[in-house]
């Protein structure tokens, strides 16, 4: 992503290269922090670098003037637009909800460790 300059809002450079500089030092961090056995700080950055690499990076897909934002929103009708909007909550709380099993699951299992 650091030689992507087509959205060029500062000189060339977009909220994408901040956030590409963001997991660069998440992952050296989250590494740092398990090969010290900090694994409580561990999952909290790679679950950050999660959130922000993968869901931040999608959120920028759907910004105007992206393939993936006419992709998603525009259509000729509004039941389109309605549907989609169910389409795109639905699959945020599946997300969700999804995240919750796996993060919970994992925090019950650490703290039966302990």
């Amino acid at each position: 992503s650091f030689f992507i300059h087509s959205i060029n809002m500062f000189h060339g450079f977009s909220p994408i290269h901040l956030l590409s500089a963001y997991v660069i030092y998440g992952a050296f961090a989250a590494y740092r922090s398990a090969t010290q056995r900090r694994i409580a700080d561990h999952r909290r950055q790679v679950i950050g670098l999660y959130f922000g690499g993968i869901v931040g990076a999608g959120a920028f897909t759907l910004l105007p003037g992206r393939i993936m934002h006419e992709v998603v929103w525009s259509s000729a009708t509004g039941a389109g637009t309605a549907s989609q909007a169910l389409l795109l909550a639905g699959m945020a709380i599946g997300i969700c909800g999804l995240l919750y099993l796996i993060v919970g699951r994992g925090m019950k299992e650490g703290a039966e460790r302990i």
